[in-house]
């Protein structure tokens, strides 16, 4: 058997997290800016979950019934109260630091979980607090994923993978580009390689993924990116000021339309939603893109611009955050590729 590995960019080749930033005088930042540039992993500790159940309790337990949509679960918040975040536990963060960023990935599950802006301060007070676009914090939660999800998922369960790293370290430091590459722990059906792949002087974060077929059947892979955020408001900006805060998409023809968390609610309410996972938008594409925009700065995963795409923005029926999902078309590797 051929146990050639090769990269998966049949499909879904390079998917790429852009931070796009406007930025002006920042003397009209908020307090809550700088709190949450000062804070991360602040929530209880927890496995990190896709879609969050709202009516069980929290459990650091893996939900892989086929009616959940990924992960485990927790329990809703009351009014009011701290949100029970799913935060990495320190010892598994892998901290990376650019030019220009420094990231935070939870090498247990692939997920960037914090990101601070080198060249841009929260106020001109506090100058050596750089701004945070993703962060977990009790106040502001908003995270990036991307899963691979399998055929096997009873067998193989990609999507709530616990990975490992070399070290949890990264600097780039005067190299062009920096690779942090994270192993699949369960290696009985495939071997599997998440990377992310960082560049000198550029806000964009590739990431790619690496899989052999150790089976003796296919396994049939759709790559799964989102945006995962709470409902917090924009931190960057005062009351006073308001600009757009929710999720943008771009269709074929590169049309951006954007769509607020009120948007979106109304829209589940409107179309009498009430299957669980249901969001209240949902587009198929090419190419295009998924984001989310605040007050200067703008947050997406961009897709291989030549593969069909399918766009989902909101709270899904059920579940307690926002969502923005770019899943792409499946790919079958065949077994011994």
């Amino acid at each position: 058997m051929d146990y050639r590995r090769i990269a998966l960019f049949a499909a879904f080749a390079v998917t790429s997290l852009y931070l796009v930033i406007q930025w002006k005088s920042s003397e009209d930042i908020d307090e809550q800016a700088l709190i949450n540039a000062q804070q991360t992993n602040q929530a209880p500790a927890n496995v990190n979950s896709n879609f969050e159940d709202s009516n069980v309790s929290s459990t650091n337990s893996v939900d892989t019934s086929e009616d959940d949509l990924g992960g485990s679960t927790t329990r809703a918040p009351e009014p009011a109260t701290i949100i029970d975040n799913v935060v990495a536990n320190e010892e598994s963060i892998i901290n990376v630091h650019t030019d220009l960023l420094n990231v935070k990935i939870d090498s247990a599950t692939g997920d960037i979980i914090y990101t601070a802006l080198n060249d841009y301060s929260v106020s001109l007070e506090h100058s050596d607090t750089p701004v945070t676009i993703l962060n977990n914090t009790n106040n502001y939660y908003f995270i990036a994923q991307s899963y691979l999800r399998s055929n096997k998922a009873s067998e193989f369960k990609i999507d709530s993978a616990l990975f490992e790293a070399e070290k949890l370290e990264y600097s780039l430091y005067d190299n062009e580009t920096l690779e942090v590459r994270l192993t699949y722990k369960d290696q009985s059906l495939a071997n599997l390689a998440k990377i992310y792949t960082f560049y000198k002087n550029k806000y964009v974060i590739d990431v790619s993924y690496e899989v052999t077929n150790l089976s003796d059947e296919a396994l049939l892979l759709t790559l799964d990116n989102r945006l995962k955020r709470d409902s917090s408001p924009d931190p960057a900006q005062k009351k006073t000021s308001p600009s757009f805060v929710g999720f943008a998409v771009a269709n074929d023809d590169g049309i951006w339309n954007k769509h607020s968390f009120a948007d979106l609610e109304d829209d589940k309410e409107d179309q009498l939603l009430n299957t669980k996972g249901e969001f209240p938008f949902n587009q198929d594409v090419k190419g295009g893109y998924i984001a989310f925009s605040q007050k200067y700065f703008v947050v997406a995963w961009v897709p291989n611009q030549d593969e069909a795409q399918r766009q989902s923005l909101g709270v899904p029926v059920g579940y307690k955050y926002n969502f923005a999902i770019n899943k792409g078309d499946e790919v079958s590797v065949a077994s011994g590729e």
